[in-house]
């Protein structure tokens, strides 16, 4: 633990004095985002591994699939009514003035 917090404090120092360098920031932001895919295809190649977790992988993630989607459908059907209440209210330029902000 003491090894990734010192990891942790060494590139807040590095961030702190080389973000100026708009070159050197977007070579780190480039590795930074394939090293995140290389993990990624890392922990899955784990998991393919794992034969508890592929044994029960289609009951599991058909259940997680219809959470996720049931979520989603859910969190869009509630906001869609307030999305067409506020685009209503902002086309007919009742409720805002010549800035666009909402006047009470």
């Amino acid at each position: 633990m003491f090894l990734v917090c010192f990891f942790l404090f060494l590139g807040i120092l590095t961030g702190f004095f080389i973000k100026k360098r708009k070159k050197i920031v977007k070579d780190a932001d480039k590795a930074t985002m394939w090293s995140v895919y290389l993990l990624l295809f890392l922990f899955g190649v784990e998991t393919g591994l794992n034969d508890q977790v592929t044994s029960s992988f289609f009951s599991t993630g058909l259940k997680g699939i219809l959470l996720g989607s049931g979520a989603v459908l859910g969190s869009v059907l509630c906001v869609m009514p307030i999305a067409f209440y506020m685009i209503k209210k902002d086309i007919s330029g009742s409720d805002s003035n010549r800035n666009g902000e909402i006047e009470p």
